[in-house]
């Protein structure tokens, strides 16, 4: 069971999302607030640090004891959340970051180039008339239903084509890229056809991720007749061991907000 936040607590980190470097000195230096603490969403001072850019934040909380070890949860949640490539150099110079972590960055680069480009493609899936180009052996390591598939009833074929009305291009796409990289990025109209889609590739916790995460998405604190959701972003960060047992593994939701418009007075 999580304990209830101290005011302090929550002002350190509303000071790191900010960037507010005199006042995280004075909260930890001298209110004593721990630099280690965690959110409702089990996330850290460092990591907001480090997903809002802010360089000096990050410095002084790993000088004062801020744990972000390399191959942890939280080492590598700071690496892939980290705005800039200086975050991220920090963060290699501390020794948080290992050379197995850099490597895996290079690998995950490469695919998400190869599912843009198409490049070595040897199968196209059509839908409704918009051409996916993608690739047998990651289909079939990833998704249980395209191993299943391309073993059987798409054994021969280089092109499968999709008409059905509630899967679209967009949304497709969506998916192929998450499985592909991890990374899951949507207009948030099209989430419950990504999910239909993710439920029928037998992609696991996929419907449970997206509906967490809009969950969270909607709790944030703007005010509504200012701005609207617009798009859903998230990370994560071991697509292969989708297991309960590293659900926690989720980065924190990315969300796009787009400030609502409203028309002018006409009236004279």
């Amino acid at each position: 069971m999580s304990h209830p936040i101290s005011k302090d607590a929550l002002e350190l980190f509303r000071h790191c999302k900010k960037g507010n470097i005199e006042e995280v000195r004075v909260l930890v230096e001298q209110r004593d607030v721990d630099v280690n603490i965690r959110d409702i969403w089990d996330s850290t001072p460092l990591y907001y640090a480090c997903l809002c850019g802010h360089l000096p934040v990050v410095e002084y909380l790993i000088g004062v004891g801020a744990r972000c070890e390399a191959n942890t949860f939280d080492g590598e949640r700071c690496l892939y959340g980290a705005l800039t490539d200086d975050i991220r150099r920090t963060l290699t110079q501390h020794n948080l970051v290992t050379t197995h972590t850099i490597r895996r960055d290079a690998y995950d680069e490469f695919l998400r180039r190869l599912f843009e480009s198409g490049e070595y493609s040897d199968i196209t899936f059509v839908v409704q008339g918009e051409a996916v180009p993608l690739h047998r052996c990651l289909l079939t390591a990833r998704s249980e239903y395209f191993r299943d598939m391309l073993q059987k009833r798409w054994h021969s074929r280089d092109k499968v084509i999709i008409n059905k009305d509630m899967v679209t291009p967009d949304a497709f796409r969506a998916v192929m890229k998450y499985m592909y990289t991890g990374r899951f990025e949507c207009p948030v109209e099209l989430v419950e056809c990504c999910i239909r889609i993710g439920v029928n590739c037998k992609l696991p916790n996929f419907r449970l991720m997206l509906e967490d995460a809009e969950r969270k998405a909607q709790v944030l604190h703007l005010p509504p007749t200012l701005h609207y959701l617009s798009s859903l972003v998230l990370t994560y960060t071991n697509l292969l061991r989708p297991c309960e047992k590293y659900r926690h593994l989720w980065c924190w939701v990315l969300t796009s907000w787009r400030p609502v418009h409203h028309p002018p007075n006409t009236q004279k």
